[in-house]
Formats: C-alpha cells, sequence, structure tokens
C-alpha cells in the first residue's frame, strides 16, 4: 500500500493488528529524509 502525505499531515487506511512497519521517505532540492518506524497495532 503507498500513501502520500505532504508537511506534517498523512492519510492511510486503518490497519489490521500485529506488527506494522511505517516508511517515510521525502526529499525537496537537496533535502533527503529516510524514517522507518515499526508499529504494533492490537486490538481494544
Amino acid at each position: 500500500m503507498n500513501t502520500y502525505g505532504c508537511g506534517l499531515w498523512v492519510q492511510s487506511a486503518p490497519l489490521g493488528t500485529g506488527t506494522r512497519t511505517l516508511a517515510v521517505r521525502g526529499s525537496s532540492g537537496t533535502s533527503t529524509t529516510v524514517v522507518d518506524y515499526t508499529l504494533v497495532v492490537t486490538a481494544r
């Protein structure tokens, strides 16, 4: 699934339970951002 964001905002479909990786990649001019988050999604 690809999700696109602009600035500080992002919208994604709901995640199912389990361990997920959120990968953020971006660039503007000579600046580049590469961030990986590991999310653990649990049911309530």
